[in-house]
């Protein structure tokens, strides 16, 4: 307003005044953690007169870092709000942060960020069928890998498949990588098995099929039983065992001469060495005493009969006395 000795005074136009503020970060971004191929943010908050924003990317460890820009995976990277589109797990790790600069001020640059990329369950190794003996342990094993996985073993029994629970005795490691039957039975063969990989991150991986089978261990149905004979005379000692195809027979015989039991091959006095049946012919004095066993064996335990005695009898020699006459 100026006033003077004449009127009437003048007042000028009205002026505004305009203070700008440098670049100040009110709401730093924050760390994400998602799963692979899912989109990940990060956002800032700042205050300040024309601002302008450029998100920056470190691959190692915070030690380098590079401007990205808008294309591929990114979107918003001169925003204030930075988009990535179905990241994936080579990401894991890598730290984001964002500089601002304005019209006033030193630029501000905001907190390092880091992503954290979860993956969903992959199985690397398969469960494999197997073949035990009756009475064995039998064991299955599965690799995988994924963020928090869990195991769940699951078996069909005859009314589909169910999951294997941790309080059923005969099994161990239900819910690990590894699950063992402590004593497979011949009524469980042909069962099938197999593992749920679940995690953090779906969708839960199933696994292929696995085939339990249980090879009956033989058994003795008929035992042999000893027998006495004459000298040079014949006699058969037979047993009886079932069991599986392909069942393997041994006698074995000990002589009385200290070497224990020995596998017993057919001789001119011996036939059937490895039959169920073994014929003991023209016996002689000599094999009085002798025992013989037979080994029934497959590819699982070998089972044994009791063993039987040889009792081989001298035969009279006939003298004659003359009587006087």
């Amino acid at each position: 307003r100026i006033e003077g000795s004449c009127t009437p005074p003048v007042q000028s136009n009205m002026v505004f005044l305009y203070v700008d503020n440098p670049p100040e970060i009110g709401t730093e971004p924050v760390d994400n953690t998602l799963c692979e191929f899912t989109n990940a943010v990060f956002e800032v908050q700042a205050t300040g007169a024309d601002l302008q924003y450029q998100w920056q990317e470190s691959t190692d460890n915070g030690t380098n870092w590079n401007d990205v820009s808008d294309g591929g995976l990114y979107i918003g990277t001169t925003t204030q709000r930075l988009t990535m589109f179905s990241v994936d797990r080579t990401m894991d790790g890598n730290l984001y942060r964002v500089n601002i600069s304005g019209t006033c001020g030193t630029p501000a640059q905001s907190l390092e960020v880091l992503l954290t990329v979860q993956t969903a369950p992959e199985i690397l190794a398969q469960p494999q069928s197997i073949s035990v003996c009756e009475n064995t342990p039998a064991g299955f094993g599965v690799d995988a890998q994924g963020t928090g996985i869990n195991y769940q073993w699951m078996v069909n029994d005859g009314a589909g498949f169910r999951n294997i629970l941790t309080s059923e005795l005969e099994y161990n490691g239900a819910d690990s990588d590894s699950l063992t039957l402590l004593s497979a039975q011949v009524a469980q063969s042909g069962f099938p098995y197999r593992v749920v990989v679940s995690g953090v991150c779906s969708p839960a991986e199933s696994s292929e099929l696995a085939i339990l089978l249980v090879e009956p261990n033989p058994v003795i149905t008929t035992q042999p039983v000893s027998d006495a004979i004459c000298e040079n005379g014949n006699t058969v000692f037979t047993a009886g065992a079932s069991g599986p195809a392909g069942m393997n027979y041994q006698w074995y015989v000990d002589r009385d001469d200290g070497n224990g039991w020995v596998i017993l091959t057919d001789d001119a006095i011996h036939l059937g060495s490895n039959s169920e049946q073994l014929s003991v012919s023209n016996a002689a004095v000599f094999m009085d005493g002798w025992q013989y066993q037979l080994e029934v064996s497959t590819t699982c335990m070998p089972v044994y009969t009791a063993p039987v005695t040889l009792t081989v009898w001298d035969n009279p020699v006939p003298t004659i006395t003359p009587v006087g006459v």
